[in-house]
């Protein structure tokens, strides 16, 4: 069997999405010849063919509507013309994951793969201020030729959204998550499979020989500051916990430069100079040890559809303290790991700073928690298990077509 796979990122290196596209490929890569089309800067499994095009300046964890059309395009033009060269059987298309986003790969006259995909719910609109907080605004005039543009791109990436076609044309649907699952029309689940949507480096991500045990809680968050990120909450939770506690709050990650500055307005506000470090984003082999020097990971989403560094963090044997949402919601389950449920901000933020306390003043629980962490994250987000989730999916395809 041959496959076409689209994968607009697709590189371990980036970790998140392109680490996804990259692992997927290269599953399939281990048993059908396999074609890869990706966005530089892309990456080829051993054995696979990769194929790169240019889809603009785009960040692979929020594609935009532009980047992602001209990703759309110019897949198909290339894919029209390679199969002569290369008759492929499927088109399985991989990332970008978000249910959201549109594929025009059915319409390449083969059977369609999507997947894994991945979804989240929108947060109670108590939270809506929170995610309207100030963000960089785009450069150049309303009218400059760039955004009219944009709002073209949107528009058409919007109805193809609004419309499903590409759920539609699929033959096989990958849900990466149960809340993927309920996202997707109820009369097209016949064609879903569930597949883990993410693994990890366990052998990379590892835990420290020993956390030693100090009067000052440190507190990590890794990613991007933007407003759904919820770090504004997180920042509150700190200022209630650190009246009853001793904390240290690291914060790694590119920020919008404007939201930023409200972010260091409210610490000002809270007096937490002392207890916040702001941290430029780091290589992802350098995430390793930024694990294995914290007590606990924050995790306090409003509305990710996932958490990849959720999951290095647990594999590095971190108690984590996450948003009771999507993907997160449904990794850490009370056991290995806390969460707190989305009511209302107040309740949000006096719960987290509760259970900040609580992870403080016992270490036992930080160390039970973090031990189980490691545990359910090597069974349950492997990635020769999902690999092998993946190849299933294509055994049963084979069995249906020779039937």
């Amino acid at each position: 069997m041959r496959l076409l796979v689209s994968a607009l990122s697709c590189n371990p290196s980036l970790g998140s999405e392109a680490l996804v596209g990259f692992k997927y490929a290269e599953a399939l890569s281990r048993r059908y010849e396999t074609v890869i089309i990706a966005a530089a800067p892309s990456q080829a499994p051993e054995g696979a063919v990769l194929l790169r095009l240019d889809a603009g300046q785009c960040s692979f964890n929020e594609v935009s509507a532009g980047p992602l059309l001209r990703f759309e395009l110019r897949q198909q033009h290339i894919a029209r013309r390679l199969r002569n060269q290369f008759p492929f059987d499927y088109v399985h298309r991989i990332t970008p994951s978000a249910i959201q986003e549109p594929t025009w790969a059915g319409r390449l006259g083969k059977p369609l793969i999507i997947g894994p995909i991945i979804a989240a719910d929108a947060p109670p609109l108590a939270f809506a201020r929170l995610l309207n907080r100030p963000v960089t605004p785009p450069k150049g005039p309303r009218w400059r030729p760039s955004r009219v543009a944009g709002r073209i791109y949107r528009t058409i990436v919007t109805r193809a959204e609004r419309e499903q076609s590409y759920l539609h044309h699929a033959r096989r649907i990958l849900v990466g998550s149960r809340t993927a699952l309920r996202h997707v029309p109820e009369h097209l689940r016949e064609k879903c499979r569930f597949v883990t949507y993410s693994g990890v480096e366990h052998e990379v991500f590892v835990p420290p020989l020993a956390r030693p045990v100090t009067n000052t809680l440190r507190l990590l968050f890794v990613g991007r500051l933007i407003p759904y990120k919820g770090v504004e909450l997180l920042l509150r939770a700190v200022e209630i916990a650190a009246r009853r506690c001793s904390i240290k709050l690291d914060i790694v990650g590119g920020a919008d430069p404007v939201y930023k500055n409200y972010l260091l307005r409210i610490i000002q506000e809270l007096r937490l100079e002392s207890s916040v470090n702001f941290l430029a984003p780091v290589p992802r082999h350098q995430l390793p040890s930024l694990y294995q020097h914290a007590d606990v990971f924050c995790f306090p989403t409003l509305c990710d559809t996932y958490g990849i560094a959720l999951l290095e963090a647990m594999s590095c044997g971190c108690a984590v303290l996450v948003s009771d949402v999507a993907g997160a919601g449904e990794i850490v389950n009370g056991e290995n790991g806390l969460k707190v449920r989305l009511d209302t901000p107040d309740e949000y933020i006096r719960e987290y700073a509760e259970k900040i306390v609580a992870l403080a003043q016992n270490h036992e629980l930080r160390a039970s928690l973090g031990e189980r962490a490691r545990k359910f994250i090597r069974r349950e987000h492997d990635w020769d298990r999902i690999g092998e989730q993946v190849l299933a999916v294509y055994d049963e395809l084979e069995r249906e077509n020779r039937r």
